[in-house]
């Protein structure tokens, strides 16, 4: 059947309740059929894609700069905004100018606030770090665009060109930030000198969440349903309405809720075997991770799902103890420890 005739079908279908249900008086030949394309419209318009003919994606501004609260924005030196296409991105570029350069992606959730008892670190042991906030994080608009692996990609590529010596570098991702570096690798491997991975996300795949997951993954529930769904019972994943960073985000950042969700749903979150295989052969040596043998939310065993290439990954894997997920946060001197390791090797 086609779709013509399946809509021919439906509104015939339709037209006879109608027909049936006509108050006295008013019945007639087309009652039934007005009312079922009404309908049907109206159907079409509530659940059907809408079209956007626009050319620029339409941006859900971040926050004013706010020096107090849970994110100050003098958390590091050196920050500024970079305006781009699809937003304005709150950067933060620090350390010796002539020192080896370090470029950390922070994850799903918490913007760049997460590095502040690791990064400085890295600065004073000498390391360039350039930090940032992902689109619809911190002080970073929100495009109201799907959050996949090519807006992200986008937004990395849009700081390396515009910061003058980001020519080569160190990639350091944690949780999404380590899929998000895991692709940028990947695509533009002569860029990056190493990489190293904190509980990255990407290799597990979609099927094999859990409810939860399922029904986060799922565009049939609306973000702010999501959203209150999360405030209120949580639902297992990283979204803690009690986390002064993200009640800070989740009450100041209007664009936040549609980041969160559609980084989710359809960044690489999930499904990312394949390019992580690739990249664990292609940088060999250079490759490292980092992972704390609690996380329950990007648990270890995930490398399972990498196959041989999860068997090299663990040759270059420093385990924190009794870390859980959020360990560049809980262990930050265990976390520094393995990366200025890991970046000297």
């Amino acid at each position: 059947m086609t779709i013509g005739s399946q809509i021919d079908s439906t509104i015939a279908q339709i037209s006879r309740v109608f027909s049936s249900h006509a108050p006295n008086g008013v019945q007639g030949p087309y009652t039934g059929l007005a009312g079922a394309v009404a309908l049907v419209a109206a159907s079409g318009y509530l659940f059907l894609p809408k079209l956007d003919r626009s050319t620029v994606a339409a941006v859900k501004e971040a926050p004013e700069l706010d020096k107090e609260g849970a994110y100050p924005a003098d958390v590091y030196p050196g920050g500024k905004f970079l305006k781009t296409p699809l937003g304005k991105i709150r950067y933060y570029e620090f350390g010796p100018e002539d020192g080896e350069k370090v470029f950390l992606v922070h994850g799903i959730t918490t913007p760049s606030t997460v590095w502040k008892n690791v990064a400085p670190r890295l600065a004073e042991a000498g390391y360039r770090v350039l930090s940032f906030d992902l689109y619809g994080r911190g002080y970073s608009d929100s495009p109201q665009v799907p959050h996949r692996v090519d807006l992200f990609l986008s937004q990395l590529s849009y700081l390396v060109a515009a910061l003058p010596g980001w020519n080569s570098f160190n990639l350091v991702g944690m949780s999404l930030g380590g899929a998000i570096v895991a692709n940028f690798a990947h695509y533009f491997p002569d860029r990056v000198k190493k990489v190293v991975l904190i509980c990255p996300a990407g290799a597990t795949p979609r099927e094999a969440i859990g409810q939860a997951g399922r029904l986060y993954a799922s565009n049939y529930v609306s973000v702010g349903v999501m959203q209150t769904l999360t405030k209120n019972i949580g639902l297992g994943l990283p979204l803690p309405a009690n986390n002064p960073i993200v009640a800070w985000q989740l009450t100041r950042h209007p664009g936040f809720p549609h980041s969160y969700f559609s980084s989710f749903r359809e960044g690489p979150i999930f499904d990312q075997a394949a390019i992580m295989k690739s990249v664990i052969r292609s940088f060999g040596g250079r490759l490292s991770a980092i992972w704390g043998d609690y996380d329950s939310i990007v648990p270890m065993s995930s490398i399972d799902h990498l196959g041989p290439e999860g068997d090299e990954l663990r040759k270059r894997l420093t385990v924190v103890p009794g870390g859980e997920h959020f360990i560049v946060v809980t262990h930050p001197e265990a976390v520094t420890k393995a990366l200025l390791h890991d970046l000297a090797a």
